[in-house]
């Protein structure tokens, strides 16, 4: 009885605690079935199968994609990788260098985990600015497509985002802000493939020197505790 009693509190401190009992062989089993935290649309629901999220409850964990793993678009792409060692403490970065006149693009695939949440993603890019020719805008077009099993690759991407930096010092490594919501095009489910496309707005930036991209951020939502 008295851990029925602390159960029950924790459950009544914790949100929702919907309580059961059962009869085998005689002896009484005492259980919760679920137990809910948060309100109507924004909760945590934690029971024997697993733990799911709704509304602002959701959690929004984060993958990160290198420079090294994306490769050149074939219109428009960038001309090539390249890798450098610091001076000092000789620390080598891997980065793909985007033009400061024309627009060039790279890519990358990644599958989606299962348990996401087929919502918006936002977006923060990693580069290095050579210079301040021309002036301290820079920016960036992410777009993003989702391909599912036995479906042609050549789907159309979704609205493309552009994300605006001011650069601060050359050859020092910036971080943009996060960008909009970016809405993913194709067939969106969890394990699908998603192939990404960055693209330097040069066309429409005031600098005009060579920036190093080094990578990309992606943060999106989960539903589930559980990725399958």
């Amino acid at each position: 009885m008295k851990k029925k009693i602390i159960l029950l509190i924790i459950g009544l401190l914790m949100g929702t605690a919907v309580y059961a009992q059962t009869r085998i062989d005689g002896g009484l089993v005492e259980m919760f079935r679920r137990i809910i935290v948060g309100t109507s649309t924004n909760k945590v629901t934690i029971k024997q199968t697993g733990i799911t999220y709704a509304g602002t409850a959701k959690p929004r964990p984060s993958m990160y994609l290198n420079a090294s793993s994306a490769w050149s678009s074939l219109t428009a792409g960038t001309s090539g990788d390249e890798k450098v060692e610091t001076p000092t403490n000789k620390i080598t970065y891997y980065y793909t260098p985007f033009d400061g006149s024309t627009n060039q693009s790279k890519e990358i695939i990644i599958p989606m985990p299962y348990n996401w949440d087929l919502g918006t993603v936002t977006a923060v890019i990693y580069y290095i600015p050579e210079g301040t020719t021309g002036g301290t805008t820079i920016k960036w077009i992410v777009a993003a497509v989702s391909v599912a099993d036995n479906e042609t690759p050549d789907q159309a991407f979704g609205t493309p985002i552009t994300i605006t930096d001011t650069i601060q010092t050359a050859l020092r490594q910036h971080i943009t802000p996060e960008s909009a919501a970016i809405t993913i095009g194709g067939t969106l489910a969890g394990g699908n493939v998603v192939h990404w496309r960055i693209t330097r707005d040069a066309a429409t930036d005031n600098n005009t020197a060579i920036t190093r991209f080094l990578g990309i951020t992606i943060f999106y939502n989960i539903n589930k505790e559980n990725n399958n």
